[in-house]
């Protein structure tokens, strides 16, 4: 497992990566340019055993994939961030998208997210000899409560996982999260 971290570490600039906390077994997604009391500017999630490395997209200094596409293509929007880790003995990626307003978007930011995680995965197998499988899991944060904790949906031939919170900063388990997965 060590190697999927090296590998990544030396892969990720260090300026987009987000830190893990070891001892809380926790890691921060946050949107700092979110200011208004009606959005969502934070998400701890807890649970996970071992992270291997997580990182902002969007971060505002490195564009998810800079302006390597034209606008035409929608390529340049992605998540806000990808999480590598190991849960209960099992290798997972999970996009993370947090959102306060719209969600017309989400499907299109997770395809892409996946398409860059792909290439992260051909990356790590070509260069890196890490031949570690993940499971990817979509998962979509936001101020919409719905009447089920966890929601699971598929628009647009994308599957992800919704939970809504009425607070600006959060906290969750990651667990049902993957439990729902293996359902």
């Amino acid at each position: 497992m060590e190697d999927i971290k090296k590998a990544l570490q030396a892969l990720i600039c260090e300026e987009v990566c987000i830190d893990f906390n070891n001892e809380k077994k926790s890691i921060k997604i946050e949107e700092e340019q979110n200011t208004d009391s009606k959005q969502l500017r934070a998400v701890t999630i807890k649970g996970i055993d071992e992270c291997f490395l997580a990182f902002k997209l969007d971060h505002p200094t490195n564009k998810f994939l800079g302006r390597l596409f034209n606008e035409v293509t929608d390529l340049n929007k992605a998540c806000d961030a990808i999480i590598f880790c190991r849960i209960r003995d099992k290798n997972y990626i999970f996009s993370i998208e947090l959102k306060s307003n719209e969600t017309s978007d989400i499907s299109k930011k997770f395809k892409n997210s996946q398409i860059f995680i792909s290439l992260i995965n051909g990356i790590l197998k070509i260069h890196f000899d890490v031949q570690e499988e993940f499971e990817a899991i979509n998962i979509l944060f936001d101020r919409k409560i719905t009447n089920r904790a966890i929601t699971k949906r598929k628009p647009k031939d994308v599957e992800y996982y919704h939970q809504g919170f009425s607070r600006q900063d959060n906290f969750i388990q990651i667990h049902p999260f993957i439990s729902q997965q293996n359902k």
